[in-house]
């Protein structure tokens, strides 16, 4: 079940404990309503799977009713219910430094990048940048001095609403970089 704010497509869920189960995920779900169920129970090998790509920004809820035998559901008042804030909206990053058209923020010899990063419905965990070699194709690789790795290779930025990241001078050769 995701954590309390997930950006996440899709649901993926074990069930346990029962022979099979009905479930219904959504917006504003009465998990008490026995009419929210599936006719038909899914086993419980069958893992428990839902797009979420379709919902929007809200709260989401999963109902879970258990099966034990034929005819012998879990009364839909004791559901197990997991709700969770859904968050559709994808955060927005800005590259501040070096801009496109001017020269590139060096450092001690080495290029610094820099940014800004944005989001409204669940914060900013993580910056991921990454950084290819216009000439050859190349990203910069993960030990953050080569450009030999196939792209993508995502490097972790320091900070989240403002992020940087450093680049060895020694790593850059003349050209242009993306």
């Amino acid at each position: 079940v995701p954590a309390s704010v997930s950006r996440d497509g899709a649901l993926h869920a074990t069930v346990t404990g029962v022979d099979a189960y009905l479930y219904r995920v959504g917006i504003g779900l009465d998990c008490a309503d026995p009419a929210i169920y599936p006719d038909s129970p899914r086993p419980v090998a069958q893992p428990l799977t839902a797009d979420l790509r379709s919902f929007p920004d809200a709260e989401l809820t999963l109902c879970v009713l258990g099966v034990a035998a034929p005819g012998m559901r879990q009364l839909p008042t004791r559901a197990t219910v997991y709700k969770w804030r859904h968050d559709a909206t994808a955060p927005i990053s800005q590259l501040l430094a070096p801009t496109v058209a001017g020269p590139a923020l060096q450092v001690g010899g080495n290029l610094v990048l820099q940014g800004v990063a944005q989001d409204a419905g669940s914060g900013v965990a993580r910056v991921e940048v990454m950084l290819s070699r216009d000439a050859d194709g190349f990203c910069l690789g993960a030990d953050g001095l080569t450009f030999r790795a196939v792209c993508p290779v995502w490097l972790l930025a320091s900070g989240t609403s403002v992020w940087g990241l450093t680049v060895p001078g020694a790593s850059l050769t003349g050209g242009t970089y993306s």
